[in-house]
C-alpha cells in the first residue's frame, strides 16, 4: 500500500510533462466495465466535445441496487481529428472537468461487462447469473433477456456492423445470438474450449470469422459460414498460463494479439500460427485486456493487474531487442511507447475513445474513471 502511494505521488508530479490532457472522476463504487459510444458531439461554440460512455456499478451489499449508467464528459475539441478547420480559438479559460450522469437503468446485480452496438443502437450486458440483458435508450427495462449461460461470464462482443452477439464465460461454452431474429435462444453454440472463455475478437476483413481465448490456454478460430461447430484453427498451449485477451488488428486482417497471465503479449500471423512473431515485454502481472487504436492501428494498448496501461508502437517491431537484456534490466522493449500509471488499484477496463485522437478512458477498482492522452 505504501509503495503504491509513493508511486502514485511520483506519477502525479510527472503528469504535466507526460499528458496532453487528463481528467479524473471519482465514483461511489468501482465499475467493472467502460464502453464509449461511437459518436462524439461538438458544442455550439465548437470549443468542447462531449464523449458519452457506459459504465456499471458494483455494489457489494446484498440489498444494494446496481445500475447500468450512461455518462458524459466534456473534452477540449482540439483533441478531435478535424478541429483545425472549424474551431475558433477559445477566449475563455480552460474547461473544468464535468462528469454528467445522463441516464441510468436498474440492473440485476453488478454489470460484468457492457457493450454498445452502433449498428442497432443497442446495449448488451453480462450479468452475474449468466443472463444477457439487451437494452435500448428509450426504455427503462431490458428489451430482451437472453438465457443460456448458467454461470458468470465476461465474454461479450457484438459482430461488426450487424446484430450478431457472442457470449461466453465460466461454463466454457460460446453462444452466438442473432438479435435480428425473433427467437431468444442462441443460433449456434460452440463447446470447443475446456475451461472458462475469457474474450473474443471478430476479424475486420472477414466479419464471419472470430477468435476466442480461454483458461485452457488455447486460441480457437471459428468461421460461422461453416456448418461445422469445430474450430477452423486451434492453437493449443499458446501461452504458459491462462489467456485473458485477444484482438484482431483493424487493418491487417492476418495480424492478431493475445494477452495472458504469463505477463506477456503475443503477436501472431493467422497464416502461420505455429508460434508468435514476437512477444511484448513490459508488464509484470497478468495481461487483462488488449485494444488496437481504431485510427492508428499500429498502436496497441494493454492493461494488466500491475495497475498499468501500456501503449505499444508495432511500427517499431523491426528494432533490435534482446529478451536477455530486458530480463537483466539493461533494455526496455523498443515497441513500448507509453506507460499510464494513474490507477492505484487493478484496472477493470479501458477503451480508446472513437472520434477523439489517441485518447483513452479507463476504469479501475480504485473507483476512478480517467480520460487521458
Amino acid at each position: 500500500e505504501k509503495l503504491i502511494n509513493e508511486e502514485f505521488k511520483i506519477w502525479k508530479k510527472t503528469v504535466p510533462l507526460l499528458y496532453d490532457t487528463i481528467q479524473t472522476f471519482v465514483q461511489e463504487s468501482p465499475s467493472l466495465t467502460i464502453e464509449p459510444l461511437s459518436k462524439v458531439e461538438l458544442s455550439s461554440d465548437k470549443n468542447e466535445v462531449e464523449v458519452k460512455f457506459l459504465l456499471g456499478t458494483y455494489a457489494h451489499s446484498p440489498d444494494a441496487t446496481n445500475y447500468l449508467k450512461l455518462a458524459g464528459i466534456k473534452l477540449p475539441s482540439t483533441l478531435t481529428p478535424d478541429f483545425k478547420n472549424s474551431i475558433p480559438i477559445p477566449a475563455g479559460g480552460a474547461i473544468i472537468p464535468k462528469f454528467q450522469l445522463l441516464q441510468k437503468w436498474i440492473h440485476p446485480n453488478e454489470v460484468n461487462k457492457a457493450r454498445y452496438n452502433k449498428f442497432n443502437d443497442k446495449i448488451a450486458t453480462f450479468t452475474k447469473t449468466g443472463d444477457i440483458k439487451v437494452w435500448d435508450f428509450k426504455h427503462e427495462e431490458p428489451i430482451k433477456t437472453l438465457k443460456f449461460h448458467k454461470k458468470d461470464g465476461f465474454g461479450l462482443e457484438w459482430g461488426i456492423d450487424n446484430e450478431l452477439l457472442l457470449t461466453g464465460g465460466e461454463d466454457a461454452k460460446i453462444a452466438l445470438w442473432d438479435l435480428s431474429s425473433s427467437t431468444n435462444s442462441p443460433s449456434r453454440v460452440f463447446k470447443n474450449h475446456d475451461s472458462i472463455v475469457n474474450d473474443f475478437s471478430w476479424n475486420h476483413k472477414i466479419p464471419t470469422l472470430f477468435g476466442s481465448v480461454s483458461d485452457d490456454r488455447s486460441i480457437q478460430f471459428v468461421d460461422i459460414r461453416s456448418s461445422d461447430d469445430k474450430p477452423l484453427i486451434k492453437i493449443t498451449d499458446a501461452h504458459k498460463d491462462v489467456i485473458n485477451a485477444i484482438q484482431f488488428n483493424p487493418s491487417l486482417d492476418n495480424l492478431f494479439v493475445t494477452g495472458s497471465a504469463d505477463n506477456l503479449i503475443s503477436i501472431w500471423d493467422l497464416r502461420n500460427p505455429v508460434e508468435p512473431i514476437r512477444q511484448l515485454y513490459g508488464h509484470n502481472n497478468a495481461i487483462t485486456q488488449l485494444q488496437f487504436n481504431p485510427t492508428s492501428p499500429n498502436l496497441l494498448a494493454s492493461s494488466s493487474n500491475d495497475r498499468r496501461i501500456m501503449i505499444w508502437d508495432l511500427n517499431k517491431l523491426d528494432e533490435e531487442f534482446d529478451v536477455d537484456d530486458y530480463i537483466k534490466n539493461e533494455a526496455d522493449d523498443p515497441t513500448l511507447a507509453f506507460i499510464h500509471g494513474g490507477h492505484t488499484s487493478r484496472i477493470s477496463e479501458f477503451s480508446w475513445i472513437p472520434g477523439v485522437n489517441n485518447t483513452i478512458i479507463s476504469a479501475g477498482e480504485d473507483n476512478l474513471i480517467q480520460v487521458w492522452k
